[in-house]
């Protein structure tokens, strides 16, 4: 049904005047929403909607990843002409209009239905209810309410077929705004003629029996209405089960039938003792009072009593009591600092010996970075500015073992430290090591994702302050807690926020590009290499590899491209490819002949063989990224990535990136799977068949015309690698 909203969505938006937006007219019922409209909006005044995509969608979208679109629908509650035709107890087709300059046009039950499910999807996505504020919603709700109780039906199941949730959600949102009256309504016709979700029938009934309104017999009504739902569908969760029996126990105790109440709350006793983890700890004083509302103190006793002693034998709940524990002891011996607090003796616009005493002061520093080729390289201007910042401090990195080679490219001095943490004893050997060894002044985990290999390891390493990015798994392992930025940005802006508690000003968009320095001798190899196979002439770099299948152009488009290249510009092709895609890059040469030959270089040779190349053609993957830091003219055939967070930065003019990406990019990796996440197969993956061919022939044929040479840093500055300079 995302597809359908959507496409709704974006044909409204399409048929918006200059901005202006859709005109809605809702004749008005006598009474249409009096309590929902009293606090927002006032019947009779034009008032507006207004719906954002990444709002609307917000299970699917991340705000700005792909584009933004809005929609404004200024609405009016308007009065028939005639007043016999007013709808004061019939809802049909003509009771909203699409308004526009030649007239009202009847709107259709499905386009209403749209907006209202817009409209609740919207509102239940935002925290806390903000955008239930907006005078639009509140207009739109209580029409709503009025037109669906003169509904024959017709609406609510046009609503529910478009969104099964819609009538849970839209009651949720009603709470949270204090309307219990009609949330109410809209819970009861989630329950009613029920074919949906049946956690969101259960949730509503669990609701209905929370609202204080309802007696203990319509509260036990409710309850075996909702264990109906259980039993008919199949489904179970261990939490809404729980909280459904404790519902159940409360209402026979206020019945007075006791004695089934405590045969009820025996059963969940043994049910949280069996899993332990779902919920128990949070459950024992609720399970308590209604043992001793149920029998008395002795009954009590044992329940709670058999309910605790499960629990603290489980050993799940002895890993949570455990690592709640050490996060306690943890935070009691290292305080956590406010966020956008500084070190000590780092504050920002401090003149020049002040500075210099400064990075005196701090003489080792630990950088943590356990990520992928190209996360690693993105690092690159960050590290380097720390080092700008301490000249004269040791600096170790510590990224995923194999990497060293490539992180001592990234600045002059660090040092790198190989973690190999897909291996459980072999990671569990190096934090014990760590632990024990000298303290660091000073530790930038340059990771803001939530990840358990991070958050051990910076517990691990002992240092007098740690910066990182504040979350739940690792904010008590910092000194100073950086605020994850809001805005969706690009990978190395949202990193450099981690320099502030370092007295570093860093503006929202940092605007760096990652730059390798390699040493002449790596270069003169992959010359060297390169003048064996093809000569004197130019060549272009094919990389077919990348860490995820989804993310690879396919061989034959490798191959055309190759092609082209050789006929028009007379180039000659070197196909790299990485461990594992060995097969993949013979394909592509045995496509391409005479003309390309295979190269398998390691990650250490890899900077330079890019750097020697006229031009790199690559997917979505590390090594474009290490293309693009050699400074080499690079085209990237773009598949599902997320191109604001991960799009490659090049000097001006170095990097095209070819893409048409459709609504389900920026899809979850899941790296074994036979399909996509959107079902589809290799070979048909939108994302990788949109790539147009001949735009990444014309993007290539335009750097290499262009005479763009390829530099790289050696010693400090920027020189040619081809000797055409």
């Amino acid at each position: 049904m995302h597809d359908a909203l959507e496409t709704t969505f974006d044909r409204w938006c399409r048929r918006q005047a200059k901005g202006k937006g859709l005109r809605v007219g809702l004749i008005a019922w006598p009474d249409a929403g009096p309590t929902v409209l009293s606090q927002n909006a006032t019947p009779g005044l034009p008032t507006s909607l207004s719906l954002r995509k990444s709002h609307v969608f917000a299970d699917r979208y991340v705000p700005g990843v792909l584009e933004e679109s809005r929609l404004i629908v200024p609405i009016r509650l308007i009065k028939a002409n005639d007043p016999a035709d007013t709808p004061t107890d019939t809802f049909g087709e003509g009771s909203a209009v699409w308004r526009s300059p030649d007239g009202d046009h009847p709107l259709s039950i499905e386009d209403l239905a749209m907006l209202v499910v817009l409209s609740v999807r919207q509102a239940f996505h935002n925290a806390r209810g903000r955008a239930i504020d907006d005078p639009g919603f509140a207009l739109l709700t209580g029409w709503m309410m009025t037109a669906l109780d003169a509904d024959d039906g017709a609406l609510i199941q046009k609503m529910r077929q478009i969104e099964p949730r819609v009538f849970w959600w839209w009651g949720w949102v009603l709470q949270h705004i204090g309307e219990m009256h009609a949330a109410e309504r809209a819970w009861m016709w989630q329950v009613e003629n029920h074919q949906g979700p049946p956690d969101a029938a259960v949730r509503s009934l669990l609701e209905l029996m929370e609202s204080a309104k309802s007696s203990p017999a319509d509260r036990l009504g409710l309850c075996r209405r909702a264990q109906r739902v259980f039993d008919e569908t199949g489904f179970r969760e261990f939490d809404l089960q729980t909280k459904l029996d404790l519902a159940r126990c409360a209402a026979l105790v206020d019945l007075g039938y006791r004695v089934e109440a405590l045969e009820s709350l025996q059963e969940v006793d043994r049910r949280l003792v069996a899993n332990p983890c779902g919920g128990a700890l949070r459950q024992t004083a609720k399970v308590a009072w209604l043992g001793w509302r149920a029998g008395g103190t002795l009954q009590t006793l044992g329940v709670t009593t058999a309910l605790a002693s499960g629990v603290v034998t489980s050993a799940t709940a002895r890993f949570k009591l455990r690592r709640a524990w050490s996060l306690r002891r943890l935070r009691s011996r290292r305080p956590r600092l406010p966020q956008h607090a500084v070190v000590p003796g780092l504050a920002d616009g401090v003149d020049d010996s002040a500075s210099e005493k400064v990075g005196a002061a701090i003489k080792r520093i630990a950088l943590v970075r356990l990520d992928k080729i190209g996360d690693l390289v993105s690092m690159q201007p960050i590290i380097a500015r720390v080092r700008e910042r301490f000249p004269e401090a040791q600096i170790d990195l510590f990224v995923t073992a194999g990497l060293e080679p490539l992180a001592e490219t990234l600045a002059e001095g660090v040092r790198p430290v190989g973690v190999s943490w897909k291996e459980s004893e072999a990671f569990d050997k190096f934090l014990n090591q760590i632990e024990s060894e000298s303290k660091y002044d000073l530790l930038i985990d340059l990771l803001e994702p939530e990840a358990r290999r991070h958050a051990r390891l910076t517990r691990a390493i002992p240092a007098a302050y740690k910066v990182g990015f504040d979350s739940p798994g690792r904010g008590e392992t910092f000194t100073h807690r950086v605020p994850t930025p809001a805005k969706p940005t690009h990978l190395i802006d949202r990193t450099a926020w981690l320099l502030r508690p370092l007295g570093i000003s860093v503006p929202d968009e940092v605007g760096g590009r990652p730059a390798l320095s390699l040493t002449p001798e790596v270069i003169e190899s992959a010359r060297v290499r390169l003048r064996e196979c093809f000569g004197s002439s130019r060549v272009v770099g094919l990389h077919v590899g990348a860490g995820w299948r989804f993310k690879r152009w396919y061989p034959e488009s490798f191959i055309e491209v190759g092609r082209a290249l050789v006929e028009k510009q007379g180039v000659k092709i070197a196909v790299m490819a990485g461990p594992g895609e060995e097969s993949l890059a013979a394909e592509v040469v045995g496509g391409l002949g005479d003309d390309a030959a295979l190269f398998e270089p390691t990650l250490e040779q890899l900077p330079g063989l890019c750097a020697a190349c006229d031009l790199m053609v690559v997917n979505d993957s590390g090594p474009m990224h290490v293309a693009v830091a050699t400074g080499v003219p690079t085209v990237v055939a773009w598949g599902p990535g997320d191109r604001t967070l991960f799009e490659p930065r090049g000097a001006d003019g170095q990097v095209r990136v070819v893409s048409d990406q459709p609504r389900c990019a920026n899809c979850p990796q899941e790296v074994e799977a036979e399909r996509c996440p959107m079902g589809y197969r290799y070979d048909a993956v939108p994302c990788l068949r949109n790539i147009a061919l001949d735009q990444v022939v014309a993007a290539s044929d335009e750097l290499l015309a262009s005479g763009a040479n390829a530099s790289v840093t050696v010693a400090g500055e920027a020189v040619g690698v081809n000797g055409r300079t």
